[in-house]
């Protein structure tokens, strides 16, 4: 049995890791700061870093996370039930990685314990204690990160603007980066001659057809260009990362999915760009994670005892 559970707990973590692991560098590829590559090296190398870390902040989530407070303490040291939440949230996770589908780890592990420890209680699951420890945070998490956002982005560019850090736009000629600048009526001209620009569709960048990435500009006699991807990247991954490890060190279960959505929505209401059908989206997947989770892991713990 313990065998066993070390590959439940693995298939957990492997699910865990081709869900989330790209999820904390998205902006870094997004703002074209990276490309998908380094990215993901990034990823690996932080998120090993994290779970070094974790061992020290994160001693209170193993508790929750082992059913405390949730189920008698006698069930969570049943080898089948903690065999059930970890196969649980582990397939829960896979199948929305496969689909595609941004659903929350924390989430999935939640419904696991819920649903492994109905069937291991009969019933007795404290729901109370499911909606202090677990479910308001999971709900609160989210929306803290975008109010915090929409407080940050300003302040941060207010005093990039105090700091005399500008924004710049370059095209690529050759090897020289040559600063663009827009103009009221939305065309672009050359910031040195100010010679009008016109892109279409014959443009051929690199002989090749496709059109040449859209890169920072940067000059070792200037300050680095931070455009407003790489603005927001920046303000998201901070908010994102101070609470989550805040969350860690009191050993609340908030989910980095729903932490960063939260971040990500609240640029999107500070500039107009939210799109709320992707939004809807990602509350249906978040509302459906949970009583998944509880499904699969309720199904293994019957199969564990149905074979002994």
């Amino acid at each position: 049995m313990p065998a066993l559970i070390l590959i439940a707990v693995l298939l957990l973590a492997y699910s865990n890791g081709a869900n989330d692991n790209f999820k904390g560098v998205a902006t870094l590829f997004g703002s074209g700061t990276t490309n998908y590559r380094q990215a993901l090296a990034w990823a690996t190398l932080t998120t090993f870093a994290g779970s070094m870390l974790a061992l020290l902040l994160a001693h209170g989530l193993v508790d929750s996370f082992k059913g405390k407070g949730l189920v008698p303490d006698e069930v969570t040291l049943q080898p089948a039930f903690l065999m059930a939440v970890s196969l649980g949230a582990g397939l829960t996770v896979l199948l929305a990685t496969w689909t595609g589908l941004p659903v929350s780890t924390t989430h999935a592990l939640t419904g696991g314990l819920v649903g492994a420890g109905l069937l291991a209680t009969g019933g007795d699951v404290q729901f109370n204690s499911l909606l202090s420890a677990f479910l308001l945070p999971l709900l609160c998490s989210p929306v803290i990160a975008m109010l915090l956002t929409l407080v940050a982005y300003p302040a941060f560019r207010i005093g990039r603007r105090a700091l005399g850090i500008t924004s710049q736009t370059c095209l690529c000629v050759g090897a020289v980066y040559e600063p663009v600048r827009a103009q009221p009526d939305g065309s672009m001209a050359l910031e040195r001659t100010g010679v009008a620009l016109e892109t279409g569709h014959g443009c051929r960048g690199d002989g090749t057809g496709r059109h040449p990435q859209r890169t920072p500009c940067r000059r070792d006699h200037e300050p680095q260009d931070y455009p407003d991807e790489c603005r927001q990247g920046f303000t998201a991954n901070l908010v994102k990362s101070l609470l989550v490890t805040l969350a860690s060190r009191f050993g609340l279960p908030v989910s980095t999915t729903h932490v960063s959505v939260g971040a990500l929505f609240g640029f999107g209401t500070v500039n107009g760009s939210a799109r709320l059908s992707v939004i809807f989206t990602i509350l249906l997947a978040w509302v459906t994670t949970l009583p998944l989770g509880a499904l699969f892991a309720a199904s293994a713990y019957w199969l564990l005892q149905g074979v002994g």
